[in-house]
């Protein structure tokens, strides 16, 4: 059946409806299948983020670069990593913002009058393609740089005068220099000794030369760098590392050191790549840092490198002591083991166990401490969960007032409380180990043993009265206790009962009682008269059920009502059996329903009390909580049951290899690959399944008798003859004596990677046909703009300069005609008006020249040394005039004299307009405010005024040439001085900022670089 290619998914982000309906009508008639949807543009920044479009389709009515959103969208794509083309839809063709977003990152801009079905389809097909052509070629660029940093050279580009603007290599560490100490200086002042050959590179031949810089013996290429032109542009060099063959004998050792400290490097790198694996320098910085940290922790690498350790990903709390440990770590001897926590991105924290070793540099010092880690935060918190209850369990026991113990299944003792040292005499450290025979007399060792076997054989429970020295008794109970492995312990309590051998019967039942509902003083006792049917708890069955004292009742049917169904049956028919068959202790484990509807399990122990008669009275009994321990087996049960499925359902083939290379073990997975079953692969060596003549797999088996780990590509046969290529991890394994105990192995199928390398190569190869061919298009293009930007800068200064001439002349004329006589009023006025006219276009027309020869020179020469606060001074005094006229007086605030080097009439000129605009718009009566002051080498010239101020809307566009808002439109003026004082300030590397509110006035600043701090002109006496 044949399969259709997947819909291209649209996204139209356009606040007109009509644009969907449109685009949706020409792409339905399209030879491909679109799937468009349409969002306003408010919601543009959510549908990105979102990431499930293979294109973007941005539409805006403005055209203004400062609000269009679609350069609004495309700064945001650009900070989110979103990787689809985004094809601008403008309201009109203009030049201008077209290239405006395409510097921004535009797939391509297409004028909404000239959009066709044909052309929206080429758009979007052409910006797919070319983002997955920019995709191959930033990995074959990846790819180059790699091979660059593996191999022993250095690549270094100079510019025409000999300034380094690029270096890169592992020849950098050789040279013990960093690229940042290299960009930016002169190579005739790093390396005077090639300053012959780089001049004769920079003046176009190439130059080979062998040359020892800092010990290091180099060979140099050094040619010349040349534009589309053929213009020299600088030189590009290569600079190989050939030390070991020029000086091979009399650096060997050096040699090996610095190649046993890049093997170890790479060793380490490549072993810790499936667990958290981190590279830090000596000073604690972060160097490399795997993807299993960025997928632990939430940060990226970027984030990390050169950044210490210590500074965000450890916790505040053990900073101090993570910085105290790291260099006594340092110094200390590899590798070595430790254990701390790591914080993440979301304030997570987890426990991490790490396995350190170190790199050396040539002088044998630490250079680089490699650490492999595992997250054993679950693992952590079940030990420490197990140590609390062992510390819990020893605390009860110690202060129980019985004798308790417990021995293994040879009779020797594992635990015993304190009660049990005080009896014998002997701290628990000497008792732990012996027997009954290396601590009591033969006679009741021999005896006390023989009940130890009765109990393991039974797995019942056995009371007796021992005498042990004098005259004191003991009531000594045994039972069976398995442990978390399964095997079985013996445990005991004993209570002294001496007094109450010696008290009268009638005191029995009450002693008994008192005795065992004292070794049950943590649980819930209950006491059963079963000649009455009465059921009495100790307070403890509130504590740990949490029942209300006054809802529990005295009847066994309360006690019965609360078994779990599952074994309310089995539990009531052992306790009436124990009844009946005058069985005097009883023992029982079942889930008991708590408060709140949940069950807890339970281990439930009685005493049965007869009569003298022989029937039974009382039974008196006590319930234990098992649910934590309980949680606890089941968890670890779950762990094992989940490794075992990890390794069945790993991804990845898995084998254990003995000491001779046979394989003891195999997964379903490794059976799948190479389509052998497992009993067929069993026992077989492992170089049976490896391409015929391949030494690879001997090379494994050698390198893990020596403990090494190993990781390399290889070919495997698979049992139809096929070939798989597949990439092992072999890791030694060690026995607990320290010998070899073979090798596990992780084996992936990389063979269609194998494949896709050779296929890439074939498309990069074509790729850089196709770039090469874009490239010649733009400098083209770029160089067609550049001609048409200086016609359009030739056309604005010679109509300016065309202007000037005959408006002089009317302007002359005007004055000659006012300066006669005219009796009419009406003409009078109009000649008036037509020479303020006139006089407004001359001052346009200067404007305009002025602001063609600032965008001629790009940047201003500043060739004066002048003092600002007199400039200043000087453009108050010529508006003195135009001030008083309205009124207007100045307060100006002068920090201290300030000196710039600056093109003193072009700086008048802007400090004029600026002036001149605040008299404009400021009210009758009112204040000028001009404040000199300077920081950090910056002179700042600020004027304020309390005018009627700029609307909100004009207040981005009061730069713009020709701008005039709406307050300014009842003024006289041409809209150009405010651009005229931007380009001034711009030309002399300064800034222009605006801050203003209608109706309450305007602040403008101007910064501009300062020469020097000029010191006050002196005062002449005379």
């Amino acid at each position: 059946m044949e399969t259709k290619d997947p819909p291209i998914r649209v996204l139209l982000v356009d606040d007109d409806e009509g644009m969907f309906v449109l685009i949706s009508h020409m792409l339905h008639h399209s030879s491909k299948t679109f799937e468009v949807r349409a969002v306003p543009s408010a919601a543009g920044r959510v549908a990105l983020g979102e990431s499930n479009h293979d294109v973007c389709l941005v539409g805006d009515t403005s055209t203004s670069t400062s609000d269009h959103i679609g350069f609004e969208l495309l700064t945001y794509a650009d900070t989110i990593g979103f990787a689809a083309p985004i094809i601008i839809l403008s309201e009109t063709a203009d030049e201008e913002l077209d290239l405006q977003a395409m510097s921004l990152g535009a797939s391509d801009c297409i004028a909404k009058g000239q959009l066709n079905a044909r052309l929206l389809e080429r758009s979007i097909r052409y910006g797919i393609e070319r983002n997955r052509i920019h995709a191959a070629l930033r990995s074959s660029e990846e790819r180059a740089r790699r091979v660059l940093n593996a191999a022993p050279v250095l690549l270094f580009e100079l510019d025409r005068d000999g300034i380094v603007t690029f270096a890169e290599g592992s020849a950098l560490r050789v040279l013990r220099i960093r690229t940042e100490d290299l960009i930016g200086r002169s190579a005739f002042e790093i390396y005077p000794e090639m300053e012959a050959e780089t001049r004769r590179a920079l003046s176009g031949r190439a130059v080979t030369r062998t040359v020892e810089l800092n010990g290091v013996v180099l060979q140099t290429h050094v040619s010349p760098t040349r534009d589309a032109a053929g213009r020299i542009t600088g030189a590009t060099g290569v600079a190989t590392d050939i030390t070991r063959r020029a000086r091979f004998e009399r650096d060997l050792r050096a040699n090996k050191r610095e190649l046993q400290a890049e093997r170890d490097f790479i060793t380490a790198i490549l072993d810790t790549m499936s667990s958290l694996a981190v590279v830090v320098d000596r000073e604690g910085r972060f160097v490399r840092f795997n993807r299993a940290c960025e997928k632990l922790t939430r940060y990226r690498v970027q984030e990390v490198q050169g950044r210490h350790y210590w500074d965000f990903v450890v916790p505040p709390e053990e900073v101090e002591e993570v910085k105290a440990q790291f260099v006594l770590r340092r110094e200390g001897p590899f590798p070595n083991v430790r254990e701390n926590h790591w914080i993440t991105r979301s304030g997570e924290r987890r426990y991490i166990s790490w396995a350190n070793s170190a790199i050396y540099d040539a002088s044998g010092s630490v250079a680089y401490i490699v650490a492999a880690g595992i997250d054993i935060t679950e693992r952590k918190e079940v030990e420490d969960a197990l140590r609390y209850s062992q510390h819990l369990f020893q605390t009860f026991m110690d202060l129980s007032s019985s004798v308790t113990f417990i021995k293994d299944r040879n009779l020797r003792y594992v635990f015993v409380n304190k009660m049990f040292t005080e009896l014998v005499g002997r701290p628990a450290s000497e008792i732990i180990g012996l027997r009954d025979r290396d601590l009591f007399p033969e006679p009741l060792a021999d005896l006390w043993e023989e009940a130890d076997r009765m109990v393991m054989t039974s797995s019942g429970t056995i009371t007796r009265v021992d005498k042990v020295s004098g005259d004191r008794h003991f009531l000594t109970t045994k039972f069976t206790v398995p442990d978390v492995s399964g095997q079985v312990l013996i445990g005991g309590q004993s209570i002294e009962i001496t007094e109450r051998v010696q008290a009268e019967l009638s005191l029995r039942r009450s002693e008994e009682r008192f005795q065992l509902a004292a070794r049950a003083t943590n649980d819930a006792i209950w006491d059963w008269d079963i000649a009455s049917n009465t059921l009495s708890w100790h307070a403890n069955v509130h504590h740990l059920f949490k029942y209300d004292p006054e809802l529990v009742t005295v009847t066994m049917d309360w006690w019965k009502e609360r078994l779990h169904p599952d074994d309310h049956d089995g539990v009531t028919q052992s306790l009436r059996a124990a009844v009946e068959n005058n069985v005097q202790f009883w023992t029982a484990e079942y889930r008991f329903q708590c408060s709140d509807g949940s069950y807890a399990f339970v281990r439930d122990s009685a005493y049965l009390m007869r009569d003298v008669s022989g029937k039974p009275v009382h039974m008196i009994g006590a319930m234990t909580d098992l649910t934590e321990r309980k949680k606890v087996e089941d968890a670890l049960r779950e762990s094992e049951e989940r490794y075992r499925r990890i390794v069945e359902t790993a991804q990845e083939g898995i084998i254990m290899i003995d000491g001779e290379g046979r394989i003891r073990f195999a997964n379903a997975r490794m059976s799948e690959m190479l389509g052998y079953s497992l009993e067929e692969m069993r026992n077989r060596h492992f170089t049976v399944f490896a391409e015929s003549g391949h030494g690879l797999p001997m090379e494994i088996l050698r390198g893990h008798a020596a403990g090494l780990p190993q990781r390399h590509d290889m070919k495997l046969i698979r049992t139809d003859g096929t070939v798989m290529w597949a990439v092992i991890s072999a890791n030694p394994l060690v026995e607990r004596d320290g010998s070899p105990g073979g090798t596990l192995a992780m084996v992936s199928d990389i063979t269609d990677r194998k494949e896709a390398e050779r296929a890439l190569q074939e498309i990069n190869d074509r790729l850089e046909v196709r770039v090469a061919e874009r490239t010649a298009e733009i400098v083209d293009m770029m160089a067609r703009l550049e001609q048409a930007h200086q016609i359009q800068q030739r056309f604005v200064a010679d109509a300016s300069h065309d202007l000037r001439t005959p408006l002089t002349v009317v302007r002359a004329e005007l004055d000659l005609l006012l300066q006669r006589e005219v009796h009419d009023l009406s003409t009078r006025q109009s000649l008036l008006r037509i020479a303020n006219e006139s006089r407004r276009l001359e001052n346009m027309a200067s404007d305009l020249l002025l602001l063609a020869t600032i965008d001629s020179q790009r940047t201003l020469t500043a060739t004066e040394l002048i003092q600002l606060d007199d400039l200043l001074f000087d453009c108050v005094a010529q508006l003195q005039t135009l001030a008083a006229d309205k009124g207007i007086s100045w307060n100006i605030d002068v920090q201290e004299p300030v000196s710039v080097r600056c093109n003193g009439m072009m700086l008048h000129r802007a400090v004029t307009n600026v002036l001149e605009n605040a008299i404009k718009y400021s009210g009758r009566s009112s204040i000028v405010e001009v404040r000199l002051t300077y920081q950090d080498c910056t002179a700042t010239v600020e004027v304020s005024d309390n005018g009627v101020g700029i609307s909100q809307s004009d207040l981005p566009h009061v730069f713009d040439r020709f701008y005039r808002g709406d307050l300014s439109r009842q003024t006289t003026g041409s809209g150009l001085g405010l651009s005229i004082v931007k380009a001034v300030i711009d030309g002399h590397g300064g800034a222009i900022g605006i801050e203003s509110e209608s109706g309450k006035g305007t602040t403008i600043s101007m910064e501009i670089p300062m020469a020097s701090l000029a010191a006050p002109a002196p005062v002449s006496v005379e």
